[in-house]
């Protein structure tokens, strides 16, 4: 569940204990007091849409129950060169298996990397799919066009990953720093 101390602002509550044998299936549909509320948590300069389909349901005789769904939204960031508005979409499929009492996991292979503990009593899914959506953000939006300039050493071949355009900085004597190092060290 969330580190987030207060109320979440995308809130539905779910009670585990209630959940059956079947999936239980949600559509939630952020309001724009949420989308603006969630905008501020997360700094963005606007969520023109959220709506994330959810699915819970148990597995393995209530040992796991696995949230999964798919988020998709329309935001507004900041160009992390210009600071210019970026419009972007997300539309992605999320998957986060909780363990019920810290017992199922031990002799079972589960195909997921992390098992999170089932928190007691009720579930948040609405904050759930508020941390996967900014998992789910562009860590670095850039505006069309927008560049940062280029470092000390000059661009880097795309094919190779080497700098290309780097001037030759050997001295004009021809040594070659370490070598100079090297031969002091030996010379002691």
């Amino acid at each position: 569940m969330s580190r987030h101390a207060e109320a979440p602002e995308f809130s539905f509550v779910v009670r585990p204990a209630d959940i059956g044998s079947e999936p239980a299936a949600y559509s939630l549909v952020a309001s724009p007091a949420e989308r603006a509320a969630l905008a501020a948590r997360f700094d963005l300069i606007d969520i023109e849409a959220l709506a994330v389909d959810i699915a819970v349901e148990w597995l393995r005789g209530h040992a796991f129950l696995r949230v999964s769904g798919r988020i998709r939204a329309a935001v507004v960031q900041r160009c992390v060169v210009t600071l210019q508005p970026v419009r972007g979409e997300i539309d992605a499929p999320f998957e986060i298996l909780y363990e019920a009492d810290g017992r199922g996991g031990r002799d079972v292979v589960v195909e997921f990397e992390d098992v999170e503990p089932l928190p007691p009593g009720e579930l948040d899914i609405g904050e759930v799919a508020a941390e996967e959506f900014a998992l789910m953000l562009d860590p670095y939006p850039r505006a069309p066009g927008a560049a940062l300039e280029q470092d000390r050493f000059g661009p880097r071949d795309e094919a190779t990953g080497a700098e290309s355009g780097v001037e030759d900085r050997t001295p004009a004597d021809g040594s070659r720093p370490f070598e100079v190092l090297a031969a002091l060290k030996r010379n002691k």
